[in-house]
């Protein structure tokens, strides 16, 4: 496992961005974190795993839209590996 530093909340940018979404609630948010967080960990040579943004970040069972990362790098997309957490740097 490779260490990275990743900024789960922006303070501010992530507060507008709730309160200008605020009819969707909190989950509004979590895109836009994940697709950060995603792009933070690239930048350091990581890509993260659905595992990584589920469980070890947010603390649930399941982060919406995963599987296809939606237009954020993660391993599963670029690599075409499935949930595993054998490699944890860029490949």
């Amino acid at each position: 496992m490779v260490p990275v530093i990743l900024t789960l909340y922006a303070g501010e940018e992530d507060h507008a961005y709730r309160l200008a979404h605020r009819s969707q609630g909190v989950t509004a948010l979590r895109r836009p974190q994940i697709e950060r967080m995603a792009h933070e960990a690239l930048d350091q040579g990581v890509l993260l795993t659905a595992e990584d943004l589920a469980f070890r970040i947010f603390s649930v069972a399941y982060v919406p839209s995963v599987g296809t990362c939606g237009h954020w790098p993660c391993r599963t997309s670029l690599c075409h590996f499935a949930r595993s957490i054998h490699y944890r740097t860029l490949l």
